[in-house]
């Protein structure tokens, strides 16, 4: 997990305040990418302060009082295996160098720091967290890219539901699904407006909500948003914040018509139908508005102004 400013998070800890100086100071750390995000004189406030910040790398003593450094390793790397570790050793700890191989640590320093060998470490250290930053990225775009063929199919009839096992299997649980149809529509060109955002836009947004939220591409001014919720009953509440994230995104330019929700994945394209048909009632609405079929299912067309 980086910073805002996608630098990575640097935990020092050790007990002995010059120590921790020396690491400080032994690097030019925002030179290669990294930010120092707390220091720590023991295992067990680091322990605290690494659930707290989610650092990327650690940079610990192995000796230290109460929870040593491999043992705080231990603890971090059950919880969280893409932390990368820099152990400060000493000559004579060469079974706590066994233990430390163990758990798939291979960074190690021996004190006192220099900068003239801890440099090329730190270079080691940030090359194994690019290559997994590099590989989560090749993963996620595997799965967003089978998430999105496996809706599209669903959405065109073109997919039985015996595939439905072919899906995560957070999306197999208990749930509901709800299909909006998102209609962003473009305003006159003006000096100073901003371009309407495109799909990928769109993408990066519902990613950024951190919410069971889907996004299918139908054409340049239609989009889906498929949502996954617990819920069964039918209110704007859990489209508000994705109302607030969209003015953000497109300005008022837009509807979202949202059908009813379905209980089998099979009958999401109901949903779909009935969002819209939703959307068609959009021209008695103002811009930015939340169509719900349900309450507009009753009601006619009458396009004589």
């Amino acid at each position: 997990m980086t910073t805002r400013d996608g630098m990575y998070r640097v935990l020092i800890v050790d007990d002995e305040p010059m120590a921790r100086e020396a690491v400080r100071l032994a690097a030019e750390w925002e030179e290669y990418g990294f930010a120092i995000v707390g220091e720590c004189e023991n295992g067990e406030e680091a322990l605290q302060v690494a659930r707290r910040t989610r650092p990327d790398l650690i940079v610990t003593d192995i000796r230290m009082p109460d929870m040593d450094g491999l043992e705080l390793a231990d603890r971090v790397l059950s919880r969280d295996r893409d932390t990368v570790f820099i152990i400060l050793s000493g000559y004579d700890e060469f079974e706590y160098a066994k233990r430390a191989l163990k758990l798939g640590i291979q960074h190690y320093v021996l004190k006192p720091v220099i900068a003239e060998e801890f440099s090329p470490l730190l270079m080691d250290a940030l090359k194994e967290l690019e290559r997994r930053d590099e590989m989560k990225k090749i993963a996620a775009e595997s799965r967003e890219a089978a998430l999105g063929m496996f809706f599209d199919r669903l959405l065109s009839g073109d997919q039985g539901p015996e595939e439905e096992c072919d899906l995560p299997a957070e999306l197999q649980s208990d749930g509901d699904w709800t299909y909006a149809a998102l209609c962003a529509h473009r305003q006159p060109e003006e000096p100073g407006r901003l371009p309407l955002m495109g799909y990928d836009d769109l993408k990066k947004t519902v990613q950024a909500m951190d919410a069971p939220i889907y996004s299918v591409f139908h054409d340049p001014s239609l989009y889906g948003l498929i949502l996954y919720d617990r819920r069964d009953t039918v209110t704007e509440a859990p489209w508000r914040h994705i109302v607030r994230a969209l003015n953000d995104l497109y300005g008022q330019s837009f509807y979202l018509a949202v059908g009813n929700p379905v209980r089998r994945l099979a009958d999401l394209p109901v949903s779909m139908s009935q969002a819209d048909t939703a959307l068609e009632h959009r021209f008695f609405y103002p811009s930015g508005s939340i169509l719900l079929f349900e309450k507009i299912r009753d009601r006619s067309l009458n396009y004589s102004f």
